[in-house]
């Protein structure tokens, strides 16, 4: 686990985020604002006192806070356990009453020792509610085999190869019987599963490689900067160099 931002806040009035997802695990919670609405690709959750919000790495939402109160938020990593395929759920605060209070106390002091303590304790937290670690099998696995070996390419091959009909070709399957199927294991369509591999990978060169946004750009294969920068603040909010200018301040 890797604490990247965790805060309290006390909001004044109403807020409404836009609709954004981001490469990092986001946990929500508030002691005294009830009905806290959370929009997803294909739902809405009610949040209440009573429980926390988990939201995964590359989940689609939206939140609106109707009031003004305290609202506590943890970002981090958590590279063990796996996320794929993953939607934001609510949990009940009974579930994991011991750690998430420990969690939620510690979150009103942000400093090292507070966060390599939190760290701890998220791990301790996923562990309690049975979330799958890399090094265990699934109950998400992906059960059909051609879907598998389709993912498989798709993760392999270059981004100028993967065109729906090929892919579907090698799942050995019809294009319209291949996206059914697709959806069905994954929860997601073909090409969202693309466009979130293809953010996936830009997020990995902001964060490790010294390529410039324009050889980011190119490696993506994307026509021109202008075009990847739009497709990144349309999955994650801020530009690719605001995003990057973040993460050297850290």
């Amino acid at each position: 686990m890797k604490i990247l931002l965790q805060k309290s806040t006390l909001l004044r009035k109403q807020i409404s985020t836009p609709l954004h997802s981001h490469p990092y695990w986001q946990m929500d919670y508030s002691p005294d604002i009830r009905k806290i609405k959370v929009f997803l690709e294909n739902k809405t959750i009610t949040l209440f006192p009573s429980e926390f919000l988990l939201i995964p790495p590359y989940c689609e939402h939206k939140i609106i806070v109707p009031s003004a109160g305290v609202y506590k938020n943890v970002k981090f990593e958590a590279e063990n356990f796996i996320t794929a395929n993953r939607r934001a759920f609510t949990v009940p605060l009974a579930a994991s009453e011991n750690i998430i209070n420990e969690i939620l106390a510690k979150v009103e002091s942000d400093d090292d020792v507070s966060r390599r303590v939190n760290e701890k304790l998220l791990d301790a937290l996923f562990i309690s509610l049975n979330l799958p670690e890399k090094n265990k099998r699934s109950s998400g696995k992906i059960s059909d085999e051609r879907i598998s070996a389709a993912i498989n390419y798709m993760e392999k091959a270059s981004f100028s190869e993967l065109k729906l009909d090929k892919i579907a070709s090698k799942a050995r399957l019809s294009l319209n019987h291949f996206i059914r199927k697709f959806t069905e294991e994954t929860g997601i369509t073909p090409m969202r599963y693309l466009k979130r591999q293809r953010m996936k990978k830009a997020v990995e060169l902001l964060r490790y490689s010294d390529f410039n946004l324009s050889q980011i750009a190119d490696a993506l294969e994307f026509p021109d900067l202008h075009r990847f920068s739009r497709a990144f603040k349309n999955e994650f909010g801020p530009s690719p160099g605001n995003y990057r200018k973040k993460l050297v301040k850290k």
